[in-house]
C-alpha cells in the first residue's frame, strides 16, 4: 500500500512537469540546456534562503515537536520570516537570471533551432521557469515523498483523514506551475521595450547610439559594423520576432507587482492551516489554484498578443 502511495504521490507532484518536458522542451535541445542552466538559479535561491534561515529567530521552536519546549508565537514569527525571506530571495534570483539571459540572448538565438520564431522569448522564459520551479519542487518534496514509501503514512494534522504527503504533492504541483508562470510574466514585463539582438530595431538603436563623424553623419565604421557585424545573426535580421520586446499586455510595474504579491500570497497561505479549524487544509490549495488560474490567463494573453503583434 505504501508503494502505491509513493508512486501515486510522485505522479501527482512531478507527473505534469514530466509531461511538459517531453511535449515541449525535449524536442528543443537549446531550451533543454536552458532548463538545466536555470535549475542552477533555483539551487542558488534555496541555498541563500537556507543560509539566512539559520540566522532567523524562532528556528529552534519550529523544529521542536515538544509543545512544552516551543512557543507558538515564536514559531509563527519564524515561519513568517522564513516565507518572506524565501519569496524575496527567489524573486531577486529570478531577476538576476533574466539579466544574464538578456546579456547572452544573442548567443541563445544562434543556438536556437528556429531563431525566427515569434515565440523565441516565450520559450526562453518558459525554459527558465521550468528549471527553476522543478528544482524548488524536488528539494522541498523529495524527503516527504521518500517517507511515504513506508513503513507507514503520516496523516495530515489539519485533515487527519488525508495523508500529509498527498496534500503536499498537490501543493508542490501547483507551486511548480506558479514558478513557471511567474517567470514567464516577469520576463515578459522586463523585456518590454528591449529589442531582440539581430533585429532591425536593434540595429537601428546601434546606429542612433553611434557617434557622428565630422560631416555630421554616422561614422563609416559604426554604420559598417551595423551592416556587417555579427554575420551569424544576419539571417535573423528582419525576422518576425517582436523587435521591441513584444506587445504590452500590462505595464511593467503592474506585472512585476503582480508576480511579487501573488508569490507572497501563495506562500503565506500555508500559515492558514490550523488543527483547531476543521478542513483548514483545503484553504491553501484552493487559494493557490485560484491565483494560478489568474496567472495562466495573463500568460495566455501575453502569448496571444505576441503572436498577433508579429503577424
Amino acid at each position: 500500500m505504501t508503494t502505491l502511495s509513493f508512486i501515486g504521490n510522485a505522479l501527482i507532484a512531478f507527473g505534469p512537469a514530466v509531461v511538459v518536458f517531453l511535449a515541449y522542451f525535449a524536442r528543443r535541445p537549446s531550451l533543454g540546456l536552458l532548463v538545466l542552466a536555470s535549475s542552477f538559479f533555483g539551487l542558488v535561491a534555496l541555498l541563500i534562503t537556507s543560509s539566512i534561515w539559520l540566522l532567523l529567530p524562532g528556528r529552534a521552536e519550529m523544529r521542536s515537536l515538544d509543545p512544552t519546549k516551543s512557543s507558538s508565537s515564536a514559531a509563527a514569527t519564524g515561519a513568517t520570516l522564513t516565507l518572506v525571506v524565501s519569496v524575496v530571495v527567489q524573486e531577486l534570483v529570478r531577476f538576476g537570471s533574466w539579466h544574464l539571459i538578456r546579456i547572452a540572448e544573442g548567443g541563445i538565438i544562434l543556438a536556437s533551432e528556429n531563431p525566427r520564431s515569434k515565440l523565441h522569448r516565450v520559450g526562453v522564459a518558459g525554459a527558465c521557469g521550468y528549471g527553476f520551479g522543478l528544482v524548488v519542487a524536488l528539494v522541498t518534496h523529495v524527503q516527504a515523498l521518500a517517507e511515504s514509501a513506508g513503513p507507514g503514512v503520516r496523516p495530515s494534522a489539519t485533515c487527519p483523514a488525508m495523508p500529509a504527503v498527498f496534500l503536499g504533492s498537490i501543493q508542490v504541483m501547483l507551486g511548480f506551475f506558479h514558478q513557471l508562470a511567474w517567470t514567464m510574466l516577469l520576463f515578459h514585463a522586463l523585456f518590454q521595450g528591449v529589442p531582440v539582438p539581430g533585429s532591425s530595431s536593434h540595429a537601428g538603436a546601434r546606429v542612433a547610439a553611434s557617434p557622428p563623424n565630422s560631416n555630421g553623419g554616422v561614422s563609416n565604421a559604426s554604420s559598417s559594423s551595423v551592416s556587417s557585424a555579427s554575420p551569424a545573426l544576419q539571417p535573423v535580421l528582419g525576422a518576425p520576432v517582436p523587435t521591441a520586446g513584444g506587445p504590452v499586455v500590462l505595464r511593467r510595474p503592474v506585472l512585476v507587482a503582480y508576480v511579487v504579491v501573488s508569490h507572497f500570497v501563495v506562500s503565506l497561505t500555508s500559515l492558514l492551516q490550523s488543527p483547531s479549524v476543521a478542513a483548514s487544509c483545503a484553504a491553501p490549495p484552493a487559494i493557490s489554484a485560484a491565483i494560478l488560474a489568474v496567472s495562466a490567463g495573463l500568460v495566455w494573453t501575453s502569448v496571444r498578443a505576441t503572436v498577433k503583434k508579429v503577424e
